[in-house]
C-alpha cells in the first residue's frame, strides 16, 4: 500500500554522471522534468488509496477531507479516511478505525481531534488534543505512531491509552505491552505495562505506576 520512494541509490548515481558530463544540463531542469513530476505523482497516488476505515461511530464526529474533490461531512460506519484527513469527536462521542495496511485499531472517545498522515515511510497520528485508545500487532513492517506536539509514541504489539489536555499536557498509559516515547526535548523514554508517562510543555517528564 505504502509508495516506496522513486530513487534508489542508482537512480541518483545515474542522474549526477549525467549531469557531469552534460554540464549544460542544469539541476533544476533535472528537477522541474523529471524530480518534481515523481514526487507529484507519489502525491497523487498516496491520496487515491484509503489508509484506514471507520469501523464504528457513536454520537457526533466529522471527518475533514485533506482534498476538495472530498466533502466533509459526519463519519459513519464504513467510510474510507485518506491520507490528510482530519477527524474531530464530540463530547460523549466515540469513533473506532482500523488502519487498511496494519493490524492497529484506534479508537477516539469525547472530545478528541486527530490526523492521519501517511508517506513511504509509515503512518502518523497526529493528535491534536482528546483520548486515544490503541490498539497494534507485532506484524506491522512500516512504522506507526501517534504524533503530539511533545513526542512520538511508537505503536508495536501494545495497548495503550493515551491522553492530550487542551493545556497542553500528555499522558500515556501502557495497557498491554512496553511502550516507546521519543519526547521532542528529551531522551528516548520506555515504560512497561501499568505504567504511565507524563510531560508538560515545560518537557518536565514523569513515569509512575498505574494505581
Amino acid at each position: 500500500f505504502f509508495i516506496k520512494t522513486v530513487f534508489n541509490t542508482s537512480t541518483i548515481q545515474f542522474i549526477f554522471r549525467v549531469m557531469k558530463y552534460y554540464p549544460a544540463i542544469k539541476f533544476m531542469n533535472w528537477f522541474l522534468f523529471i524530480i518534481a513530476p515523481c514526487i507529484l505523482t507519489e502525491h497523487l497516488i498516496a491520496n487515491i488509496n484509503p489508509v484506514a476505515e471507520v469501523i464504528e461511530i457513536r454520537g457526533e464526529v466529522n471527518l475533514q477531507p485533506a482534498v476538495m474533490d472530498r466533502l466533509p461531512g459526519p463519519a459513519i460506519a464504513g467510510r474510507s479516511i485518506y491520507n490528510g484527513d482530519i477527524l474531530h469527536s464530540a463530547l460523549g462521542s466515540q469513533l473506532q478505525l482500523q488502519f487498511a495496511a496494519a493490524d492497529i485499531r484506534v479508537t477516539a472517545t469525547g472530545i478528541s481531534e486527530l490526523r492521519i498522515d501517511c508517506n513511504h515511510e509509515g503512518c502518523y497520528i497526529k493528535l491534536n488534543y482528546g483520548n486515544l485508545f490503541l490498539e497494534s500487532s507485532s506484524n506491522n513492517n512500516d512504522k506507526f505512531s501517534v504524533l503530539t506536539k511533545y513526542g512520538e509514541v511508537i505503536l508495536h504489539d501494545n495497548e495503550i491509552w493515551m491522553t492530550r489536555s487542551m493545556t497542553s499536557k500528555d499522558k500515556i498509559y501502557s495497557i498491554k505491552g512496553a511502550v516507546t516515547i521519543i519526547p521532542t526535548m528529551s531522551t528516548k523514554q520506555h515504560i512497561e505495562a501499568g505504567e504511565r508517562f507524563s510531560i508538560n510543555s515545560d518537557g518536565e517528564i514523569s513515569i509512575d505506576k498505574i494505581s
